[in-house]
């Protein structure tokens, strides 16, 4: 693991104001220094596992609502992120929720880093895509994603990926506390927290193999006890024989090395966050056709990418206009 730093990080520039708000804005070379080229960052997946036995031992199955988000209002530094239908909530919101704990957690270890000046609570809360939530949340885009061919993304993978927060990475490589966004065969999509391998009738393994079928998850379903709960969930092709609850099943989640079908990512700890240059890879996205993919492979290279004097209607004209409602089915609904 890459040694954390000692001093205090300067925080970047980081905004959800329009062009009118911010008349003439430059950017240049903003952002943190990421970690060293062939080092393995430190992760956030001890904070999460702690913080979905926390939330499983007291928030269980408190009901679910695709228009709720947290299971209560959430404190983040010094703001208060509105819970919005707590104690209730959804998959993406549960995500949302564990992963802003984790990041609460860590930040009270590390008081000399400036976790809410790298990244602010206006990250969270707005609706431009230089905001977390419309890319956590699926929501539709006004403009297409060339690589994916369709307006709207793949989740908590681009989420951490554009935001300099962490990387994608592939299933036969998971780790407990990664997050998984997934398609089923009837159409819904999910997100949950990775927990294990599963190989047939239940069996927990930590290694992926070929007898590996499916992968045990974290998240708010609409099933069963509805809310915050665990799931067995297995590829489409294979469904094991229903046993009774606690153990409950997702069955028919669809297998797909593409990002836009299932994908997988991995937090890192915020002291090797890099949140300054986001726009250039929003740029690199939507204007080059780049895939998430490809910019996964060098998000971490050399130094923070700088943007030159250009404003940001001239890095990319849309970047600040609205989106609006998710663009994939978040039913809740699982086979048991």
């Amino acid at each position: 693991m890459a040694a954390m730093p000692t001093g205090t990080l300067a925080s970047p520039l980081v905004t959800d104001m329009t062009d009118s708000e911010q008349p003439g804005l430059t950017v240049e070379g903003e952002g943190v220094a990421g970690p060293s080229a062939g080092l393995s960052p430190p992760t956030l997946q001890a904070e999460i596992l702690n913080v979905v036995d926390d939330l499983a031992a007291s928030k269980q199955g408190l009901g679910y609502d695709l228009s709720s988000f947290y299971t209560e209002p959430l404190m983040y530094g010094a703001s208060t992120l509105a819970g919005k239908g707590s104690p209730k909530t959804m998959c993406v919101g549960a995500v949302t929720e564990i992963m802003i704990r984790a990041i609460n957690r860590w930040a009270e270890q590390n008081p000399d880093i400036d976790v809410y000046g790298q990244l602010p609570a206006s990250k969270w809360q707005g609706g431009s895509l230089q905001s977390l939530r419309p890319w956590l949340f699926v929501w539709k885009l006004e403009k297409e994603i060339p690589s994916y061919k369709r307006a709207y993304g793949a989740g908590t993978h681009d989420a951490l990926i554009l935001f300099g927060m962490g990387q994608g990475v592939k299933f036969s490589d998971a780790a407990p506390g990664d997050f998984v966004n997934f398609s089923r065969n009837n159409g819904s999509g999910h997100a949950a927290v990775f927990l294990s391998y599963l190989k047939a009738d239940f069996e927990e393994t930590e290694t992926f193999g070929p007898d590996v079928m499916g992968f045990k998850y974290f998240s708010a379903q609409g099933s069963g006890e509805a809310g915050l709960d665990y799931r067995y969930a297995y590829f489409d092709g294979y469904c094991p024989a229903r046993r009774p609850a606690p153990t409950r099943r997702d069955c028919g989640v669809l297998k797909s090395d593409n990002a836009a079908t299932f994908s997988m990512a991995r937090l890192y700890a915020p002291s090797h966050w890099r949140t300054g240059d986001t726009r250039y890879f929003l740029e690199e996205v939507f204007e080059k056709g780049r895939s998430f993919e490809e910019i996964n492979a060098e998000r971490y290279a050399g130094e923070p990418k700088a943007l030159g004097n250009r404003t940001i209607q001239q890095i990319i004209p849309y970047i600040t206009q609205l989106v609006s409602e998710p663009a994939v089915n978040f039913s809740g609904e699982t086979t048991d």
